[in-house]
């Protein structure tokens, strides 16, 4: 094998090139490089008003529906902070439910046949507004709705938290199982 000639490469490349015979043309001098593409428009505002508007929301959950004017309701072995954050509105609500005044089926019906259209939907947490209490049930001072007592029967319900709104509704927040 023979030696390898540095100097035989370059005249090899710079024949191939035309460097020899001036035909090679030297680029022109430019003074700035070019500028980087702008970023795209972006709707700032918008995401800083849904982010404010979360934040608000939250607040509200917070204060609007506190632990002490409800009450909850654990199935055993579920650890006591998952009662806390479904009453601080840390879950997200993936189905409501407000019962037909007009429907001729009773409340408890309405409400397993909407709990059981979750569990096949595979949701895990929903809302129950139940219209201002019926006479003989007062939210203010603490009654237990019949409607808590089958809950805590229904073997996909883990917890469930109750609060009063101001305009006397009951609101149940249910937190459901896996499927």
């Amino acid at each position: 094998m023979t030696g390898h000639d540095d100097n035989d490469d370059r005249r090899l490349f710079r024949e191939a090139i035309g460097a020899d015979r001036g035909e090679v043309r030297p680029l022109p001098v430019s003074g700035q490089p070019p500028l980087p593409p702008r970023p795209a428009p972006a709707a700032k505002m918008a995401l800083r008003d849904a982010q404010q508007a979360r934040e608000e929301f939250r607040q509200w959950a917070a204060s609007g529906i506190p632990e002490a004017n409800g009450r909850g309701w654990l199935r055993d072995g579920v650890p006591p902070p998952t009662l806390e954050r479904l009453a601080h509105g840390e879950f997200a609500i993936q189905a409501e439910f407000r019962p037909d005044p007009r429907s001729r089926d009773p409340l408890q019906r309405q409400v397993s046949g909407f709990l059981h259209d979750c569990r096949r939907q595979s949701l895990g947490c929903v809302r129950i507004v139940l219209p201002t209490p019926a006479s003989g049930h007062n939210a203010e001072a603490g009654d237990v709705h019949p409607l808590e007592r089958a809950l805590e029967h229904r073997g996909e319900v883990i917890a469930f938290h109750v609060a009063p709104t101001p305009r006397g509704n009951l609101v149940l927040t249910v937190l459901l199982a896996a499927r």
